[in-house]
Parts: C-alpha cells; sequence; structure tokens
C-alpha cells in the first residue's frame, strides 16, 4: 500500500497516554499503573501492597527486572475497598474505556489536509472547509484501524493468544468515536468498515471521495484509457465530455475498459498535467501561453525617463455627437504613448481609425515632447505597426544601443494595458458622457447609464470639443500624482535626471519623421498615385509659381518613384524618390494633384485661369514635341521627299537594291508617315 508522505504509520505506532498515572500496557487494552504510585498517592500502604501481592490478588504486567516499585499492576485488580481513594486521586478507571485506548492511534495527517485542501471537483470547485474536515477525519481513522489492528494481533500472537473479536472491538471503537472530537463519516458495521478500508488501502485519499463529489473512477483512468480520452479530448473539432463518455462507451466492452462517469472524466481532464496538453491542442498556443506560460519578473529599479516608451491604440470611451439616426455615437480611438518610468502621456493620435499613420502622429508628438529618444519601445501586434514604413521609422525611433519589438500575446504583456486600465478609472469615466468600459461588461459600476446618456444626447459634443477634453484628460493624469514616487507627479517624475539620453535635434526629426509608401509607383500622365491607410492619393509636380512642371513629365512619365511622405503634410507635399544601386536618389517634390471645378458659376477668376492653363498643357507638349521630331528628320535629312525619291529608285531597279540601302528605305518609309 502506497501513501504519500508517509501518512500511514507503521505497526511500531505508539498509541499516546491515556493519563499521568495510568497508561494501557505496551499496546494492549490492559489498563494498568505503576506499583509505586498506589502508597505514594496514599491509596494503599506500601505493606498492603506486598501482602496483596504475595496473596496474588494484585496482578503485575511485568517482572520490573527485579524492582518492585516499577512494577505495572492492572487497576482492574485492585479490590474494592481502595477504588474511592483511587478515584478521588488517581481518576475512575471506568471512564478509560475502551475506546480510548483506539483513539489513542488516532494522529493528524498534514498530507490528508493538503490533499483534500488542493482537491477540485469536476466543475473546478474545491471542497468546502466541512468536507475538507470529514474527508481527512475519516483518513486518520482508517490509519488508525490499521495500526490498531497490527498492534493488537500482533500483542496477541507474542502472548500466544487469540487474536479473534478484534474487528468486532474495531466498530465498537468506531461507533463510540466522539463526533464533534472526530467529525467523520464511517460506516457503523464491520463489512462496510473493512471494505472501505480495503479501498483506502487501494486508492489512498481518493477513494475517501464520495461518489457525488468524484468518486474513485478517476483510478480506472489510465494507460490506453487515459491515452484515448486525451486524444479524443484533443481534436481540434473540441468534443464535449458527454459526447466523449458517449463514444467511450460504445466501444468499452470492444476493449475491455471499465466503466466510468462524466465525472470522473472531467476530474481526469483537469489535472494540470492533463490540461495543459489538451489547451495546447483544442485552443492553440495563444490560450497555452495565457494559461501556462511562464512569465518573468521585471526589475524596475534601474529604470529612468525615457528608458521605455509603450503604445496602444483603444476606444476611447466617450458618447459624442453623430449624424446618425441615433445622434450619437462612440466611434473615436485614441493612440497614447506612455514613458513606462514616469506614467506620462507623451504624445497620441485622436481619430476614428487606429493605423499606421495613427501610430505614426502619436510617435512624432511623443519625439517633439521629448526630444529624446527610448532605449526600448513596445507595441502591439496591429498591423499599422508591422508595416515597412512603421518599421523602418522605429528602428530610427530608438536610441543606440536600443531595441523595438511586439509583445508576444500573452506573454509579459505591455505595461501601457496597465496604465490605460488606470487611467480610464482615474480619469476618463468621470466625465458625464463617458459609457465607461462598455456594454457587455459585468460589473454594473462599469456599465454605462444609457438612460441617462440617451436623455441628455442634445447635450453631446463634436468631436472636435472631445479632442479638448481628452487633452484636458491627459494634463489631469499627468499633473496627477505618481502610484510609487512620494509627493512627486508624473510630470515631475518626468523631468528627472536620466543617467543616460540620446537627444534629437530638428534636422533628425525631419529624417526620422518621413516614411516610406510602396516598393514603387509609377509617374504617368495623370501624375503619381498611392494608396496610404487605405486612401489613395494623387500628386504632381510643380514648378515654383504653382504650373505643372513641363520638363519633369517630359523626362519622367513612366518612370517608377519611391514616394516618401510625413503624414502630417500628405494634403502639402511628399518626396519622389529614384532607386539606385547607391541608394534613395531625390529627384522632386510632388503636391496634391489639384482638381478643377466645372460649373462656370462656382469658378473665381483664378480657377478660370488655372483651368485654361493647365487644359493647355497636352497641346503644349505635343507641339513642342512634334517640333523636335520635325527638327530630327531636318538634322538627319529623312524626309518624305527623300522616301518618295528611294521607293521609287527601287521599283525601277527591280528590287535589286542592296541589303544597307534596303533597310535604310523600309526605315524611312516609317518615319516619313509622321
Amino acid at each position: 500500500m502506497t501513501f504519500p508522505c508517509g501518512s500511514i504509520r507503521s505497526s511500531s505506532f505508539l498509541p499516546k497516554q491515556i493519563n499521568t498515572n495510568m497508561e494501557f500496557y505496551q499496546n494492549t487494552d490492559a489498563l494498568v499503573i505503576r506499583a509505586d504510585k498506589l502508597w505514594i498517592n496514599g491509596i494503599m500502604t506500601k505493606e498492603n501492597y506486598k501482602k496483596l501481592r504475595q496473596r496474588k490478588i494484585l496482578k503485575s504486567m511485568n517482572t520490573a527486572g527485579g524492582l518492585e516499585n516499577h512494577a505495572q499492576i492492572r487497576v482492574d485488580s485492585i479490590p474494592d475497598r481502595f477504588m474511592p481513594k483511587f478515584k478521588s486521586v488517581i481518576g475512575d478507571p471506568k471512564k478509560v474505556v475502551k475506546n480510548d485506548y483506539f483513539t489513542s492511534f488516532i494522529q493528524y495527517d498534514e498530507e490528508a489536509s493538503r490533499y483534500f485542501r488542493t482537491f477540485r471537483k469536476p466543475d473546478g470547485k474545491p471542497l468546502d472547509t466541512e468536507k475538507q474536515e470529514e474527508y481527512r477525519t475519516n483518513a486518520e481513522i482508517y490509519t488508525a484501524i490499521i495500526n490498531f489492528i497490527s498492534n493488537v494481533k500482533g500483542f496477541r500472537k507474542a502472548r500466544g493468544g487469540s487474536a479473534n473479536g478484534v474487528w468486532q472491538r474495531v466498530v465498537e471503537a468506531v461507533n463510540n468515536i466522539d463526533v464533534t472530537q472526530y467529525p467523520h463519516s464511517l460506516p457503523g458495521n464491520a463489512r462496510s468498515i473493512e471494505r472501505n478500508l480495503n479501498k483506502f488501502k487501494a486508492g489512498s485519499y481518493i477513494a475517501l471521495v464520495h461518489g457525488g463529489v468524484g468518486n474513485i473512477n478517476p483510478i480506472k483512468i489510465v494507460g490506453e484509457v487515459a491515452d484515448w480520452i486525451l486524444a479524443t479530448y484533443c481534436l481540434p473539432n473540441k468534443l464535449t465530455v458527454p459526447v466523449l463518455l458517449e463514444m467511450y462507451n460504445s466501444i468499452r466492452e470492444a476493449n475491455e475498459w471499465p466503466e466510468i462517469s462524466d465525472s470522473a472524466i472531467n476530474l481526469f481532464l483537469n489535472k494540470p498535467e492533463i490540461k495543459r496538453k489538451w489547451v495546447l491542442a483544442r485552443h492553440g498556443k495563444d490560450e497555452y501561453m495565457r494559461l501556462f506560460g511562464h512569465r518573468m519578473k521585471r526589475n524596475h529599479e534601474n529604470w529612468f525617463p525615457n528608458a521605455w516608451w509603450g503604445i496602444d491604440g483603444t476606444k476611447l470611451d466617450w458618447v459624442h455627437y453623430y449624424d446618425n439616426d441615433l445622434g450619437m455615437a462612440a466611434k473615436l480611438k485614441i493612440d497614447p504613448v506612455f514613458d513606462v518610468f514616469s506614467e506620462k502621456i507623451l504624445g497620441w493620435s485622436f481619430s476614428e481609425t487606429e493605423n499606421h499613420v495613427d501610430h505614426f502622429i502619436a510617435v512624432k508628438m511623443s519625439v517633439k515632447t521629448a526630444k529624446a529618444k527610448p532605449y526600448l519601445f513596445t507595441y502591439d501586434g496591429q498591423s499599422g505597426h508591422t508595416t515597412s514604413g512603421m518599421q523602418t521609422l522605429y528602428d530610427q525611433l530608438v536610441a543606440i544601443g536600443g531595441q523595438h519589438y511586439k509583445h508576444q500575446a500573452h506573454r509579459h504583456g505591455s505595461p501601457v494595458e496597465g496604465l490605460f486600465n488606470r487611467l480610464q478609472q482615474q480619469v476618463i469615466s468621470r466625465f458625464w458622457f463617458s459609457d465607461k468600459q462598455g456594454v457587455k461588461v459585468r460589473d454594473i459600476n462599469n456599465a454605462a447609464n444609457m438612460d441617462y446618456l440617451l436623455a441628455n444626447k442634445e447635450r453631446l459634443y463634436t468631436r472636435e470639443y472631445l479632442e479638448k477634453a481628452w487633452e484636458l484628460a491627459v494634463k489631469k493624469w499627468n499633473e496627477a500624482p505618481h502610484p510609487l514616487f512620494k509627493n512627486k507627479t508624473r510630470d515631475e517624475v518626468y523631468k528627472q535626471e536620466a543617467p543616460i539620453s540620446h537627444p534629437v535635434d530638428d534636422l533628425e526629426m525631419v529624417q526620422m519623421f518621413w516614411v516610406y509608401a510602396s516598393a514603387g509607383n509609377t509617374y504617368n500622365r495623370d501624375g503619381i498615385s498611392t494608396t496610404i491607410a487605405k486612401k489613395q492619393y494623387t500628386f504632381e509636380v510643380y514648378t515654383d509659381d504653382d504650373k505643372v512642371d513641363l520638363e519633369f513629365r517630359r523626362k519622367y512619365i513612366g518612370c517608377k518613384f519611391i514616394v516618401k511622405y510625413d503624414p502630417e503634410t500628405l494634403d502639402q507635399f511628399v518626396g519622389l524618390y529614384e532607386k539606385t544601386d547607391n541608394g534613395l536618389l531625390f529627384i522632386a517634390y510632388a503636391k496634391p494633384k489639384r482638381a478643377h471645378e466645372q460649373i462656370p458659376i462656382l469658378m473665381s477668376e483664378r480657377d478660370v485661369a488655372m483651368a485654361f492653363q493647365d487644359m493647355r498643357i497636352s497641346d503644349t507638349e505635343y507641339q513642342r514635341d512634334l517640333k523636335e521630331v520635325e527638327a530630327l528628320l531636318a538634322r538627319t535629312g529623312i524626309t518624305p521627299q527623300k522616301v518618295r525619291e528611294d521607293q521609287d529608285l527601287e521599283i525601277k531597279m527591280g528590287g535589286r537594291l542592296t541589303k544597307a540601302h534596303r533597310s535604310r528605305v523600309e526605315a524611312d518609309s516609317f518615319l516619313s508617315q509622321l
């Protein structure tokens, strides 16, 4: 029989002493007292004792090794005339019943206590405190029965006596146990006690759990049964336990497998070493890492301002006026950048989107605020962060020796999430137009009062007004006390001197915050078009006096360019770069292609002038190129008249012109078509 940590005592177990004067002799139920305590306590004189011993009235359980004073005298052999004094001085031996001898074997089982304290039912819940105590006491009593039987049988065998009737004494003892002291639930008959004891020996503590809680069926889920259940439960179609049990029962008899219950399956599947396997198979790596992924503890002691920046775009939980049927919406999003050390918000984007342009604006504002670079910059897996343009920007953003990366899902997450949660609770949700944390939150204190918002929807602010409210929220947050620095605001903590710093000047700002739109776009007759943040833009190159640059068009229509831009100046200009073996070569700046009004009454005089100017471009370019072709023909002597003369000559010669002469005539013939 195997029990954890040796919780079952061996046959050498010694019961507790019952009385300071009386005791059970050598693990038997013979109640004895040492001889000298009879005359020391005045129960009888020593002379009385000697006479009673000589007459063999007082019976001894040992020879005392020649020391008569230490002889163990059976209490039941003391004559009745001495018992009143005995009871008043020593105690009433009748109150030390046989059951006291049995209970002396019951000892506290720490391992059983730990087992039932950590036990979980099929629904994942622990046992209640009373049930834990009951099961622990049951384990202690069954252990006591094992040791009691072993000791009594061993003693009687050594004495040459019979061990018959031991089980009857066990039943009597169990039925006489004080349940207020030992709150057990053992049965009251010998057959049931012995049957349960055998289960306890075979299955340890789990055998004591009642069938309604989790019974002993998990013992049977081992070997090929365990493999089949786990493998089937791991399937991606995510079978439920009742379906799994139905499938199991359909093949159980053929495989000679034991009967099991759904609670047994639940207990088996919820063992930590089993659960981590099916979670990975059923739900994938993200859920596995969320539940079981090891997380490192961060050391904050050496951090300083601009050591670590984090960005995290999220919904702004404010309701605003919106031009829809309801007249209200909550579509705003913010993309704040936090300095993790000071918790200060350095920059943000305020819009209805969360894309790479928003990230760009937030980061640019942060650098303008800090005038420095961070040594670590982190972000989530949102696609805007992973675009080539933003990755190039992040490469330039971090200081020398620094790095940037996205947080892996369900590992040690971004600290910005925790910061924003506190910002939400401490600042954002205090505004009357806040919708708290959404309509699906469980805590009623975090849910919006929609009746109130609907009743006051005509007072809701516009997007533009809420942008000012957001700026106020940032100010309140930054000027609030830092939770870890006594008597210092977040702004003050941020202004602390840093041990190292990488400052940023204006020139480096310009170099950093121009990003590439794509791998290349063709400049065609309408200009150059590119898609940025799912919106298409068209640009054209103009001269300094705001005319279409005809010379640029002459040289570069049909050429590919890399478009480099600042997202905040897309409405002003972009740069066109040519890709060369030595890198990117700047060619020209392009402005948003101007559009012309078609309805005359809506056109200003300048609009009319610009429209006519642009309208003449095609004809101007045509006439220019035509003149250049005519000049070319005149310069080379290749004219239509010359072609006619050569063809007439060929006809006259019957096609006997030389190959070189014939090739020249054919080429001239084609050019003459111009």
